[in-house]
C-alpha cells in the first residue's frame, strides 16, 4: 500500500457536468489514501443532488462537497476558489480536475 496520500480538486460554477468525474473517481484503484474536494459555486442550490449523486458511486465517504466561502458568484471567483480547495486539501500531492468543460 503505498504511504502518498493523494486531494483530487475540482471547482465548479457550471449545473452539469459533475457525473462524469464522479464516475471516473469511482472506477479508481490506487492503493493509497485518497479524497476529493469539491468547491462549488452552486453548492446551496445543488448539495442534495450532488450528495445523491455520490451516493450512487460510493464516493460520499471520500468527497467533501463544498461551497465557495468567498464567493462572487454570479462573477467569476475561480481563483478564490482553487485557493479553498488548496486550504481544504490534506493529500501530500494535488491533482486538478476540471468540471465538464
Amino acid at each position: 500500500m503505498s504511504s502518498t496520500s493523494v486531494s483530487v480538486l475540482l471547482c465548479t460554477y457550471r449545473p452539469g457536468g459533475l457525473g462524469l468525474p464522479f464516475a471516473s473517481l469511482a472506477e479508481q484503484d490506487y492503493a493509497g489514501s485518497w479524497e476529493v474536494v469539491v468547491i462549488d459555486e452552486l453548492h446551496r442550490w445543488r448539495h442534495d443532488t450532488v450528495r445523491s449523486q455520490l451516493d450512487g458511486y460510493g464516493l460520499a465517504s471520500r468527497v467533501r462537497h463544498l461551497p465557495n466561502p468567498r464567493t462572487l458568484f454570479p462573477t467569476c471567483s475561480t481563483v478564490i476558489a482553487r485557493n479553498e480547495a488548496l486550504a481544504q486539501s490534506s493529500g501530500d500531492i494535488v491533482v486538478w480536475l476540471t468540471d465538464f468543460s
